[in-house]
């Protein structure tokens, strides 16, 4: 259901783009209204019963699914040639210098200053992260907007290519890359493997 909800809500964002017309007809937006009702029932159903908790467990899966996915996809891309290592150090590197998501949004709740630019009270201020790596990887958030995920994607993000890893698995040498048509996600359509 958290599927049905990205993949309705990214073809509603791109209107004919692949990730509709992958599936036959452009998405509408009462796809995703479908959808995220669909899985909002769904999250009653294990006993969730506040709106607010329905809401937040709906957001995090929505925020996380195709986020970690775009995580392990990156990360087997970064074990090819030149830039091995352990899946961890890939990972770390990955969220560092290509980053899944790549911005965030926030919106100035007070007129504020930052050097010469003046950013109007209710203005809309994107924030790329790959900008905010002085010390921990600034992909997650911080403070009270962390991801609540970030330990969980990072770790399956790590299993995985360490599981590829002592199995042999390498990204196939060459292999055209596509991103899907996201607007602040690198997510790869799909990586190719094979073991040498």
């Amino acid at each position: 259901l958290t599927g049905r909800l990205c993949d309705a809500m990214a073809a509603t964002a791109h209107r004919g783009a692949r990730a509709g017309a992958r599936r036959g007809a452009p998405a509408r937006a009462s796809d995703a209204d479908e959808a995220a009702s669909a899985l909002c029932a769904a999250l009653r159903s294990l006993g969730l019963s506040d709106d607010d908790e329905v809401a937040a467990a709906a957001s995090i899966l929505f925020q996380a699914r195709d986020a970690t996915a775009a995580l392990i996809g990156l990360t087997v891309l970064a074990s090819a040639a030149g830039r091995c290592g352990r899946a961890a150090d890939r990972v770390e590197r990955v969220l560092r210098r290509e980053p899944p998501v790549q911005f965030t949004r926030r919106t100035a709740v007070v007129a504020t200053t930052i050097g010469a630019a003046v950013i109007p009270r209710g203005s809309d201020v994107r924030i790329l992260l790959t900008a905010a790596t002085a010390g921990t990887p600034g992909t997650f958030g911080d403070g009270p907007h962390a991801c609540p995920g970030a330990t969980a994607a990072t770790v399956i993000a790590r299993e995985f290519g360490a599981v590829l890893d002592a199995d042999g698995w390498r990204p196939v040498p060459g292999q055209r890359v596509d991103y899907e048509p996201r607007p602040n996600l690198r997510l790869p359509c799909r990586v190719l493997v094979t073991r040498p």
